[in-house]
């Protein structure tokens, strides 16, 4: 029982401790973001006392951990199976290693092994539910954090492909007022802060801190991972690399976005009757077949 107990008490000091800590890291770079948005639209840099300029190097070099150990590995042509776990744990927003989050997956498959092994008992059951229940344990702390990556992720592209059209228009009406294409982040940035926007933000970050534009926005491509986006992404580079007019690239994006969305809405509208039949076929018609059927079977039935 005692054990039990620890174990319980382990697992709750845990999930606080990680909980806080990201709500912790999330408010910094919120404050971080801000005032580097701010420092951008008044051009000037605002002074950063030493120990406080190494705390925020140390908190960009460890989020970027994972990023350069990604193209490390790429380069050296190491292990990909790995490169395509952090990668998707970038996407999800979580800067942890792959190795890290086999360790995760480990421990929790540990705790909820422990947890059946001491609860279980108490409820009586039989030895094929116990052994049932001792390979369900470890096999679920093993999957539940993949579940988990692919739902976060699939709920963000979501989100991405909701905002991206409004995103390019925003930014058409930005740049056609005479703002430039990174002020014009910046400015949309300060009024609406969406995930989408995080991303751009970083992108813009990372470019102030050394990295190529080029290779900042094809890391921000690689991280969302829209076809949509990268399509944007790839012509803004090439009007750069040509001398195009950016007002152009986004003002064909937006029409295109659009267009895509419009089409993407009428085949949702097309397979909806689809979709409806088989509930309809199950709840609907046998109600209906009842109450029109009923009062006729049972005349029938008094008649015999």
């Amino acid at each position: 029982m005692k054990l039990c107990v620890a174990a319980f008490s382990l697992a709750v000091f845990l999930l606080i401790t990680a909980l806080f800590s990201r709500l912790g890291e999330e408010m910094d770079n919120k404050k971080k973001r801000l005032d580097d948005v701010k420092n951008a639209m008044t051009g000037e840099a605002k002074p950063v006392p030493h120990v406080r300029q190494k705390i925020r190097k140390f908190k960009f070099s460890f989020k970027n951990k994972n990023r350069i150990k990604k193209n490390e590995k790429k380069k050296n042509g190491s292990n990909k199976n790995a490169a395509e776990v952090e990668r998707q744990l970038e996407m999800a927003g979580f800067y942890i290693t792959a190795d890290q989050f086999s360790a995760v997956k480990l421990i929790l498959a540990a705790l909820l092994l422990a947890l059946v092994y001491f609860i279980c008992p108490k409820f009586g059951l039989d030895s094929n539910t116990m052994l049932l229940c001792y390979a369900a344990a470890p096999l679920a702390g093993l999957i539940l954090p993949r579940k988990i990556i692919e739902s976060k992720i699939n709920k963000k592209k979501t989100e991405y492909l909701n905002e991206l059209p409004d995103l390019m228009d925003l930014l058409c009406v930005s740049v056609e007022a005479g703002l430039g294409f990174d002020a014009a982040l910046s400015r949309l940035y300060e009024k609406n802060k969406t995930p989408l926007m995080e991303e751009f933000m970083m992108a813009q970050r990372d470019i102030r801190h050394g990295i190529s534009k080029k290779t900042a926005y094809n890391n921000l491509a690689e991280r969302c991972d829209i076809k949509e986006l990268t399509a944007f992404i790839s012509a803004l580079l090439q009007a750069e690399e040509m001398g195009v007019s950016i007002k152009t690239v986004l003002k064909t994006q937006a029409e295109l976005l659009r267009d895509d969305r419009k089409q993407k809405a009428e085949e949702k509208a097309m397979k909806a009757p689809v979709t409806m039949l088989m509930p309809m076929v199950i709840f609907i018609f046998p109600v209906i077949f009842i109450v029109l059927l009923g009062p006729a079977a049972m005349n029938l039935i008094d008649m015999l």
